[in-house]
């Protein structure tokens, strides 16, 4: 599963070492970036519905 940057603003202005900083939260469910403050569940990420432009690899 993935999902665009844009999407969290907090991992997006964080630095790549900030955001490789990150240790799982939720017994082993979840996500956490404690130098951003910033939590991610697979439910989160799960609500992500792409483009569909996205899906097919296509700019219109």
């Amino acid at each position: 599963m993935s999902a665009p940057l844009s999407r969290y603003p907090r991992r997006h202005g964080a630095t790549i070492d900030q955001r490789a900083a990150w240790r799982t939260a939720g017994a082993g469910q979840g996500i956490h970036w404690p130098e951003i403050d910033e939590d991610l569940s697979p439910e989160a990420l799960a609500e992500y519905v792409p483009d569909r432009r996205q899906l097919l690899g296509r700019k219109r």
